[in-house]
């Protein structure tokens, strides 16, 4: 395991017989978190596709969540599909802390309102199959049975919330 240097005195993590190839590269710490090559007269590529070229269709992934360990034992390459699941919940979902997890509580008919004694609702998608888990007394149910469905659906590269 060796460390390349990169812009604003980060390092990306490489193979030993990686190293030799490129390390003869000046690489840049992109805004996303990627090794980026930009002294390319060709479009700027990432660390891990001259290690790992990627199929159409498919995308590489960092098993650890590091986007600088570009060791081989770290990247997978996977459906983009997978790429998603993987990240964590958004910032933007204000009812709750878990990915998988929304607050529906109330519900409107007319005049009237309702107030649901399961509000916590869990679902989990993949390949644009959006699964709807059930409902959930409390919020911390509701991400447990996430956690259980997604195991299912992805394995072992399935995102679990900290709970």
């Amino acid at each position: 395991m060796k460390k390349i240097p990169l812009t604003k005195g980060k390092f990306a993590i490489v193979d030993d017989e990686d190293f030799v190839v490129l390390s003869r590269f000046k690489w840049n710490l992109h805004n996303w978190g990627h090794a980026k090559r930009t002294d390319t007269r060709v479009a700027p590529l990432n660390m891990e596709n001259y290690i790992i070229p990627s199929k159409s269709g498919h995308e590489i992934l960092h098993r650890n969540g590091n986007k600088l360990d570009n060791r081989k034992e770290n990247l997978l390459l996977a459906k983009h599909s997978v790429l998603c699941h993987r990240s964590p919940k958004k910032k933007t979902a204000i009812h709750s802390k878990y990915k998988g997890v929304t607050y529906d509580g109330i519900m409107r008919r007319g005049k009237h309102t309702y107030y649901i004694s399961k509000p916590w609702r869990a679902y989990a998608c993949k390949n644009y199959i959006r699964y709807n888990i059930g409902r959930f007394k409390t919020e911390k149910e509701a991400a447990e049975a996430y956690n259980k469905k997604v195991r299912g659906l992805y394995g072992e590269l399935a995102y679990q919330n900290k709970i």
